[in-house]
């Protein structure tokens, strides 16, 4: 059976296997010298002449010994995508060698391929290509060298192809300004072997620091340092709190203050007041509330600093909203319960 795309890529190939040939260093516009065979050539467009009356094209890049038409599939690509390299080539002395560097992060070795024509009989000629899966990419623009070997040494290097992260460059159209609202992995903080799910937390933006909550039992309190800039975060140290205060579910925070006040996923649930400790200095269990039958599962709160009280939801029904007074010393006391309709549910986190 006809296959016209088949057909129609045999053609293509073979076109710009025309164009190459007929472009020779012997023309009068590559009269020059060309380089030793010892030394690399930097890249430079080849200049191919058509009938006359017609202007100058310029196709691939070349030094007269060495030519090279290269390609990309895509532009940009994410780490784990693929993209393919491809390469026409034409050195008098033979190929030897078709190397891809990847924008510094890796190179590959191109081969001939056999489905678009591979290399010809004298091995002057051919298609080379090579799939790469990205990987260790930022957002920036990348350069792709494509260095290309003779069977006598010389070598050619043509650096005209780019290809960079999606998020990398101008996505504006119609303006130059870099895309200011797009997010980046900075960098990572990492627990210890105790930190293990990492359920609710709080942040004290003022002074740097934030507080993690984990769903272990007991449970533990994780201070991160932020980081300024692009610093990465900084585990500073965590608090394992007393038995039953399991699973840390929910959290308010009173920078001012200089405590935190964690809810347990416990029945009944338990609210532990934490005192953060300045800078890098280590946290100090204050004390905790065990809260009444039913009040169990703490997965929601929300502070109000100024008043001194705090609101915890329960996943129950019905819901229930726990007003704790944040309190001064070791005991924050219970102070209101107030029952939700079955209908009314304070959800925060799995059910």
């Amino acid at each position: 059976m006809f296959n016209s795309k088949s057909f129609f890529a045999k053609v293509c190939v073979a076109f710009i296997f025309h164009l190459i040939t007929c472009i020779s260093p012997d023309r009068p516009a590559q009269a020059e010298t060309p380089p030793p065979l010892s030394q690399s050539s930097e890249s430079s467009p080849v200049t191919q002449f058509s009938d006359e009356g017609e202007s100058p094209s310029v196709v691939g890049n070349g030094d007269g010994l060495i030519h090279v038409i290269p390609m990309i599939s895509k532009p940009s690509v994410k780490n784990g995508e693929k993209i393919t390299i491809s390469a026409i080539v034409k050195a008098q002395a033979g190929v030897a060698r078709v190397e891809a560097d990847m924008g510094g992060i890796e190179s590959i070795e191109l081969q001939p391929s056999t489905k678009q024509g591979g290399l010809n009989v004298e091995g002057t000629m051919g298609h080379f290509t090579a799939e790469w899966t990205g990987h260790d990419l930022e957002e920036k623009v990348y350069t792709l060298s494509l260095k290309v070997t003779d069977k006598s040494g010389h070598v050619f290097t043509d650096q005209s192809l780019t290809f960079s992260d999606p998020a990398a460059g101008n996505s504006n159209v119609g303006t130059p300004d870099y895309p200011p609202s797009l997010m980046k992995r900075i960098g990572a903080a990492y627990g210890d072997f105790n930190d293990s799910y990492l359920i609710c937390s709080v942040i004290d933006a003022v002074n740097g620091y934030a507080y993690f909550g984990t769903g272990s039992s007991p449970g533990v309190v994780v201070k991160v340092a932020l980081g300024t800039g692009s610093n990465p975060p900084i585990r500073v140290g965590g608090i394992t709190l007393d038995a039953g205060e399991n699973v840390l579910s929910s959290a308010v925070i009173d920078p001012s203050a200089g405590f935190a006040y964690f809810g347990t996923d416990t029945s009944p649930g338990v609210v532990v007041k934490v005192a953060l400790g300045s800078g890098n200095n280590p946290m100090v269990r204050v004390g905790a509330v065990t809260l009444y039958a039913g009040e169990d599962s703490l997965r929601s709160a929300v502070i109000d600093p100024g008043a001194g009280y705090a609101y915890f939801g329960t996943n129950t029904t019905p819901s229930r909203v726990v007003k704790v007074a944040l309190g001064i010393g070791n005991t924050p006391p219970r102070v209101w319960v107030r029952p939700l309709s079955a209908q009314a549910r304070i959800l925060c986190g799995r059910r």
